[in-house]
């Protein structure tokens, strides 16, 4: 349908309405009688109508939507198919991705912990016994630092050495001594503090140990004293370890004995609590006048087991040989 606007009175009007003139081409408006050309404006298909019936570009793209053929039920199938696919497919590949994190992640900080432990044990410094001359039993071994099984490489052979014994020899060539081949054989370091006068020096304490199944334990003790020691009276180390011997077992000395040795002072006792017996022996070795070295031993258990020969064998084969240190 053409409408047709006249150009003096603006009215809108078909064409059919408006009255045709002789001269072709030219139309005359039907409102106010003015002749124009037939050229002259003419509304579009839709300007005939009313704004408020007019329909937007989305309406007809709709309407065009509508005369298109319906997709048949399998196609949808398809297509929700294929999208459910690929929501399948970025699940998996997302999870596959946060599982490398935390894999690589977790290695990194296990890398980092291993690393800072073993700086940590790196630096710590071993922290020092107390010892005969601070009050711990230098019987109980530390648990680190220990050769268990055999003697020590300083082992060697004596001639005397009787059926069921064998040949120590201090790995600083100090003493020697037979021990009992049976039994656990233990051989200890442990650092320890000694006190002198106003200071306070570390120096380490050598334990060697044979722990026998239903019989006694053979223990020794032995210290070597760096050159700093001020203190040179025997007596003086033989009253440190007996008194730190004594708060051990909490008992007191009984049978007290001077022996007799060319080398070194000895002081031998017994100590008797409810449940244990120790029969010990302290040297304490002057080179000069400087005490060098102290050895306790000892042989401890039930009564009964102390009191036995092996046990005088023990204590008599040991043998000190001062050395300058």
């Amino acid at each position: 349908m053409a409408i047709f606007i006249c150009h003096k009175c603006q009215t809108r009007q078909r064409v059919e309405d408006c009255v045709s003139t002789d001269d072709e081409g030219k139309l005359k408006c039907a409102e106010c009688g003015a002749v124009v050309r037939r050229s002259s404006r003419t509304a579009g298909p839709d300007e005939g109508e009313p704004r408020s019936q007019r329909k937007t570009v989305k309406q007809k793209r709709r309407d065009e939507t509508d005369d298109e053929p319906e997709e048949r039920p399998a196609q949808r199938s398809k297509k929700k198919q294929r999208g459910g696919s690929g929501i399948l497919v970025a699940a998996i590949a997302g999870g596959a991705a946060v599982l490398l994190l935390v894999v690589v992640g977790t290695g990194i900080f296990i890398y980092q912990s291993t690393r800072e432990t073993a700086a940590v044990v790196h630096k710590e410094e071993p922290k020092p016994a107390d010892g005969p001359f601070g009050g711990r039993p230098e019987s109980v071994p530390p648990k680190d630092a220990a050769t268990k099984g055999k003697p020590s490489p300083d082992s060697g052979k004596d001639p005397d050495v009787p059926a069921g014994w064998r040949f120590y020899k201090d790995r600083h060539q100090e003493f020697t001594v037979w021990l009992p081949q049976k039994g656990k054989f233990s051989d200890t370091r442990s650092p320890l503090q000694f006190q002198d006068g106003d200071s306070t020096l570390s120096i380490s304490m050598t334990i060697i140990r044979v722990e026998q199944e239903g019989g006694p334990t053979y223990s020794l003790s032995s210290v070597q004293l760096p050159k700093l020691v001020k203190e040179n009276n025997p007596a003086v180390f033989i009253k440190r370890f007996m008194a730190s011997h004594q708060l051990e077992m909490k008992a007191a000395a009984q049978n007290e004995l001077d022996i007799k040795h060319a080398a070194a002072s000895v002081k031998e006792y017994v100590l008797q609590n409810a449940s244990l017996q120790s029969r010990a022996r302290i040297y304490v070795t002057k080179l000069g006048n400087r005490v060098t070295h102290i050895l306790r031993a000892e042989v401890y258990g039930t009564k009964t087991q102390v009191e036995v020969p092996e046990a005088q064998i023990f204590l008599d084969s040991i043998k000190i040989t001062p050395r300058e240190n």
